[in-house]
């Protein structure tokens, strides 16, 4: 299939497995808005890498790039942790947004009660993490006995967060977190 005969009809001519919902519809919807803007023409393809003036791919552009997104960030604080590999996985899982709250389940055609069992709001990663009263209590907690500043959403934490912390203290305080954490979930 070419990009030619996808674009060419609308709806676009695109299947997909499974629903495309939430973070994943917008990302596709920003592709489809990329692609769209594509002129094409009779002429031979070439390959171009826009991130360096000669056109020619490197790696040292595209680990600037990387750095300068924070698209790293998570990876490198994260999986350098000694911590056991089942922690990293699990506060990977709710960073991705993939963790089985209420709301992922119910997307699942679970017919359970959405609620958070700890208070009365809805409950999802967000907020099972960060807005429930219960969590943010905890999170006041280690504010006001290490002077540290609550984090606001998972991105927040590990990539200013971790950026924001000495970088001898980095690593305890990531095995710190990942403790946390798995408390908080249980």
């Amino acid at each position: 299939m070419t990009l030619r005969s996808v674009l060419s009809t609308i709806p676009l001519n695109v299947e997909f497995r499974r629903t495309i919902v939430g973070g994943h519809l917008n990302d596709w919807l920003q592709v489809v808005a990329i692609a769209a803007q594509v002129v094409l023409s009779d002429q031979k393809d070439t390959f171009r890498w826009a991130l360096q003036q000669s056109g020619a791919f490197s790696v040292k552009t595209m680990y600037s790039a990387l750095n300068l997104t924070h698209a790293l960030s998570f990876n490198m604080n994260t999986w350098c942790l000694k911590v056991p590999l089942k922690i990293k996985i699990f506060i990977w899982y709710p960073y991705k947004g993939v963790t089985l709250t209420k709301d992922n389940l119910a997307r699942k055609n679970w017919q359970g009660d959405l609620t958070c069992s700890f208070c009365n709001a809805n409950e999802n990663i967000q907020h099972l993490f960060f807005d429930c009263p219960l969590v943010r209590f905890i999170w006041c907690t280690i504010h006001v006995s290490f002077n540290i500043t609550p984090p606001e959403s998972f991105h927040h934490t590990f990539t200013h967060w971790f950026g924001a912390t000495r970088i001898g203290v980095k690593k305890l305080f990531g095995v710190g977190l990942c403790h946390l954490l798995g408390y908080m979930a249980i």
